[in-house]
């Protein structure tokens, strides 16, 4: 395979893996995680691919590189921040039924 032909292979999967990050902020930002996690398996077919052949090594594809550590972030921020929303939410309910089993218990 000639050299220009693996590099639009190439930035075809990196494309694919960027769509896929993209979805995955997108489902993230409104909670839909069982959605994100389907999506998860795809996002990491794609992403043992592109660690085995090396393409993010490459000065070719640096910003790239730098664009999708960006992607990966953003995702870790929003699925961390969702997170603490649903342990703070687990919390609240935790204390209701704690007041609620003292009400039974009182009446």
């Amino acid at each position: 395979m000639n050299t220009q032909v693996q590099s639009l292979d190439f930035t075809s999967m990196l494309n694919e893996l960027e769509n896929l990050l993209e979805k995955q902020i997108e489902l993230a930002r409104k909670g839909s995680f069982s959605s994100l996690e389907d999506i998860t398996a795809q996002t990491n077919q794609f992403v043992e691919k592109i660690v085995s052949a090396q393409i993010l090594q490459s000065d070719e594809f640096k910003n790239r590189r730098l664009h999708l550590q960006k992607l990966y972030e953003d995702l870790h921020r929003i699925v961390a921040a969702r997170k603490a929303d649903v342990i703070e939410d687990l919390n609240h309910v935790h204390k209701g039924r704690r007041t609620i089993g003292a009400y039974r218990n009182n009446i």
